[in-house]
């Protein structure tokens, strides 16, 4: 984890080196770290990174090839070392070459195409002296990120949005297209390019920015393929494929740890990564975190986390997520957070986190996110059908309609025209086969001037190739890293995420349909996957715990503070929301009756980070 940043003069003249400075100053990282920066001709590169305790402080300089004519700013991690290393060994590579001499020594082969065979999570700037060219790049999954700016022929760029403000004479006007995208989506579209400030925008996964003869100029490096699944092979073989994949997943991301904490909340996705974790030998000591509620019963999943852990010999430590709730210090959380996120909303938990695994070194922490886009949540729905009328294969579709009305309970006709004809007519694939619906506190007039309806309805992920199920499928790995943990917990550890491992993901979008969605099983891939690995009882569950119940709670226990955020509402100030109708949904959701919590939480997450703004002196926007 570090935070990387720079600044490139289009027009060739000298770098402000203040500038630099100012940027790498702003680099807020929860950790003691040190700070480097390096600037030549029209170019400057800046870098914060952490201690490492006993082995002694990150290479945080920016580094550069042998000629030093080009130079290199890296935040991430690679997991295709060794083949990188047999591919680029006439341009230096050796076993112990750093991920950072691997990038430099990838663009000496393979220049601007070098960011598509780097597989790991990484965000990275590269300045090439010889070519007076800067070279941007963004991991396809987004797990880094990497923002930009342009003004006055001088390109910012840097992995906090902070850093980019402190290049700024003056705070930018704030966007309001940021505030209708996420009142349109409720989380950090991952494939949009607004933030909060106009003029500064977000490089998007899997892009590239390259800025050379006073032009800047943004391309999409990576797509997404479903693959084409071989119609001949045996399904077992997909399922011995995932557990290889995954297993290796999970060790390339234990790499260089000499311990390791992982998220185990007792459900499917956590215990996997724990159980293929604990499994490994010679590995770094693994120790599991759990949340675990006394009040919040029916949030309470420690039974099924002290199987795994006692199973497999885990030292488990509990975290009280009674003491605090979500909501608690929203209003202290939203300052560690770069732009508004609904992960603001646990920032107490996130503390405790903070506190258990805090000691000499960074802390790597592994966590499920991401699986409920790679192998289906319980919210899976047959897409697929309307894949099946497109090819006119009615004997396979006839069968599968069958299979899924017995399995939700509901009319055929019911089935044949939400999961079949409906896809077929729309893109609205996101809300797993539901026209998106914009929340009811959102004020008519804005929605309409916005057109929040289309902008929820379409995304822009490029479409799949092969039909309507795999688009389904590319959109929802397209918007994964919105649901990342960015924040206070992003800045004090490094989150590793094994489900967001790129031959994973990409083999999950190839595999059949008939393995991936099963009717009344959640998960199946990845269940199939861990027989023999996970406790059975734990693989074989159902039911999970509900953390919408931890939720009401903290809204009960924090109403004074929420509800004074919906009384000095900047949202409603900006004409975005109905003022007495979001009071309103915040009264029934105290009661336990909220129709869209997770957009009543977005909504109030986004409206106290916007106050906070205002507090601070950000608030040009208003105007």
């Amino acid at each position: 984890m570090q935070a990387i940043g720079g600044v490139c003069r289009l027009d060739g003249g000298p770098v402000d080196r203040a500038m630099v400075g100012r940027m790498n100053d702003a680099a807020q990282l929860l950790l003691p770290c040190r700070r480097r920066s390096w600037t030549h001709g029209s170019s400057g590169l800046c870098c914060a990174s952490p201690h490492l305790g006993a082995a002694g402080p990150a290479a945080a300089e920016p580094a550069g090839d042998a000629s030093r004519r080009r130079m290199l700013v890296f935040d991430g991690r690679l997991d295709n070392r060794k083949e990188l290393v047999a591919e680029l060994r006439r341009h230096g590579a050796r076993p112990g070459t750093s991920d950072v001499e691997l990038t430099l020594a990838a663009y000496a082969a393979w220049g601007d195409d070098c960011a598509s065979k780097l597989i790991g999570d990484f965000a990275f700037a590269l300045w090439d002296a010889a070519r007076r060219r800067l070279l941007c790049a963004r991991d396809p999954l987004g797990v880094r990120p990497l923002y930009m700016g342009l003004r006055d022929d001088v390109v910012c760029f840097a992995t906090q949005i902070r850093q980019i403000l402190a290049a700024c004479p003056r705070t930018p006007a704030f966007d309001l297209e940021f505030v209708a995208d996420r009142l349109a989506h409720g989380v950090d579209r991952a494939d949009a390019a607004c933030t909060p400030y106009r003029g500064v925008s977000r490089l998007k996964p899997g892009h590239r920015l390259i800025a050379e003869d006073g032009r800047v100029r943004i391309e999409r490096y990576w797509e997404w393929s479903s693959g084409e699944a071989a119609a001949d092979r045996d399904p077992r073989e997909y399922v011995d494929r995932f557990r290889e994949t995954f297993s290796g997943a999970v060790a390339s991301r234990m790499r260089g740890a000499g311990r390791v904490w992982s998220d185990l909340s007792g459900g499917l996705d956590s215990s996997s990564i724990v159980s293929v974790a604990a499994r490994r030998r010679g590995g770094p000591r693994l120790s599991a975190i759990s949340v675990v509620f006394d009040r919040s019963t029916l949030s309470d999943e420690r039974q099924w986390a002290a199987t795994v852990a006692r199973t497999l010999g885990v030292d488990r430590r509990c975290i009280d997520g009674d003491a605090q709730p979500p909501f608690t210090r929203l209003t202290e959380a939203v300052r560690y957070w770069e732009e508004p996120h609904a992960a603001a909303a646990f920032f107490g938990v996130h503390r405790q986190y903070q506190r258990l695994m805090g000691g000499a070194g960074v802390p790597i922490l592994l966590t499920g996110i991401g699986a409920e886009a790679v192998v289906m949540s319980k919210q899976q729905s047959p897409v697929h059908l309307a894949d099946l009328a497109r090819r006119g294969r009615l004997g396979a579709l006839w069968r599968e309609l069958g299979r899924w009305q017995r399995a939700l309970g509901i009319p055929l006709g019911n089935v044949a025209s939400r999961y079949c004809l409906r896809p077929l007519g729309s893109r609205a694939l996101v809300s797993h086969g539901r026209l998106p619906e914009i929340p009811d506190w959102v004020a008519g007039p804005f929605a309409r001037r916005w057109n929040l309806e289309e902008r929820a309805r379409n995304g822009s992920m490029p479409p799949a190739r092969r039909g309507v199920a795999d688009q389904w499928h590319v959109e929802r790995v397209g918007r994964i890293s919105g649901f990342l943990l960015r924040g206070c917990l992003e800045k004090a550890c490094d989150i590793r995420y094994p489900f967001l491992h790129r031959p994973l993901v990409e083999l999950a979008l190839a595999t059949p349909w008939s393995l991936k969605a099963v009717p009344g099983e959640t998960k199946a891939l990845l269940r199939r996957a861990m027989e023999g690995v996970l406790p059975e009882e734990v693989r074989r569950r159902t039911q999970n715990a509900s953390t919408g119940h931890a939720a009401y709670t903290g809204l009960r226990q924090e109403w004074p503070v929420l509800e004074r955020i919906v009384a000095s509402s900047m949202l409603a100030e900006l004409g975005a929301v109905d003022r007495e109708r979001l009071r309103n949904a915040l009264h029934l959701a105290r009661q336990g009756h909220a129709f869209d919590l997770g957009g009543l939480v977005s909504t109030l997450t986004l409206d106290a980070w916007l106050q906070h703004a205002a507090r601070k002196g950000d608030s040009a926007w208003l105007s």
